[in-house]
């Protein structure tokens, strides 16, 4: 969080599903940080403006698939 402007919601993820959030994670303007995360491994990790995760109902154990985008044919 080393110069975020602003605070965040961070959803950790593995398989996904979400398995941890910290919900409005607290910018640090100088170092040493804190540091975020579960106890137990995650492959992945989003980030969302604080309080999105509440307004978009997600929460430990929701599904959390990763689409991938492909690139749109060019004419």
């Amino acid at each position: 969080m080393h110069r975020t402007i602003s605070p965040l919601d961070m959803i950790f993820l593995r398989e996904g599903r979400v398995i941890a959030i910290e919900a409005a994670a607290q910018p640090c303007p100088r170092l040493p940080c804190r540091s975020y995360g579960p106890r137990e491994p995650s492959d992945g990790v989003v980030e969302l403006d604080a309080g999105e995760a509440a307004r978009l109902g997600i929460a430990v154990g929701s599904p959390a698939p990763i689409l991938w985008l492909r690139p749109r044919d060019t004419p």
